[in-house]
């Protein structure tokens, strides 16, 4: 449920940029609702909080407005070879507090389940052995049959919680 006091522009659908400062506000607060029940079970545990994203990097021009004089459509030459990059990162933090870890892999390409699966195997060395409360966004590749099943399956038991993913512009 949405905050009321967001304001929204009559007859419009979309946020103003004032309103989406209280939508970033209320979502964390949402957020911070649900951490201190991962700090719990954590601390019951003793158990590594791992909050885990991933992004995309890509070569291809944003295009935006462009000069051209009057009557002259602009032209806008790029090559259409343009790669891609993913970086997977996980930041962790022990059920004490008294160390912090930070993971990452880059990788080229594009995210899909194999290359969350890849990073999670890399983790799962890293870890050794301890147990893990992954806290990750709802991206389609974190609810495949494939990334679930690896989970379920490690033997130090580890826990994946979903939360709100972060707003689109």
């Amino acid at each position: 449920m949405m905050p009321d006091h967001c304001p929204k522009r009559k007859g419009a659908r979309r946020w103003t940029a004032e309103s989406s400062g209280y939508l970033l506000q209320w979502l964390s607060m949402a957020m911070m609702s649900l951490l201190p029940l991962w700090k719990k079970n954590a601390r019951r545990w003793k158990a590594w909080i791992l909050f885990y994203d991933e992004s995309g990097i890509s070569q291809r021009p944003s295009i935006r407005r462009t000069w051209a004089p009057r009557g002259q459509t602009p032209v806008l030459i790029h090559s259409f070879s343009w790669k891609k990059l993913l970086v997977c990162l996980a930041l962790g933090f022990r059920w004490d507090g008294r160390r912090q870890q930070l993971w990452f892999r880059t990788a080229p390409g594009s995210c899909n389940r194999h290359r969350v699966l890849e990073f999670l195997t890399t983790l799962a060395r890293h870890v050794r052995g301890r147990r893990v409360i992954l806290i990750w966004d709802q991206l389609p590749a974190h609810k495949s049959a494939l990334v679930r099943d690896y989970v379920r399956a490690q033997p130090t038991g580890c826990g994946s919680n979903g939360c709100p993913g972060m707003l689109r512009s």
